[in-house]
């Protein structure tokens, strides 16, 4: 364990089962991958291929469109949920991402994730 947000290992690793369980039955996104990345200590972009389809470049992604999304898709969550008042739209959808961990992980130790976003990278 090498993230302060578990006060003790029994808290990480029931974290942990729970995850397991949420990625077998397809619950988890990409920014929730990042989010897991920044807990256990990793570069956020652990996991993430780069985009290489010619058509896709064509049309405007980025080389790390996936990962620079999913940044500040994480990004936004963690803002949320240190928000005191939240409006009924940004609840939902603090809701939405917490829900595939039950009691495993709260709303006080995803606002203590410090996220970097990345930055988009042109393909050459």
């Amino acid at each position: 364990m090498t993230n302060s947000i578990f006060e003790t290992k029994e808290q990480y690793t029931k974290f942990r089962a729970t995850w397991a369980i949420a990625a077998q039955a397809k619950q988890l996104t990409n920014v929730h991958h990042c989010m897991l990345n920044l807990i256990r200590g990793l570069p956020i972009e652990r996991g993430f291929s780069p985009v290489t389809r010619t058509a896709k470049l064509r049309n405007g992604h980025y080389a790390n469109s996936g990962v620079h999304l999913a940044s500040w898709g994480l990004m936004h969550v963690v803002a949320n949920a240190k928000l005191s008042k939240r409006t009924s739209w940004a609840q939902q959808r603090l809701d939405l991402f917490m829900e595939p961990f039950g009691d495993t992980l709260s709303t006080e130790q995803l606002a203590a994730i410090v996220v970097t976003t990345v930055r988009a990278a042109q393909h050459e």
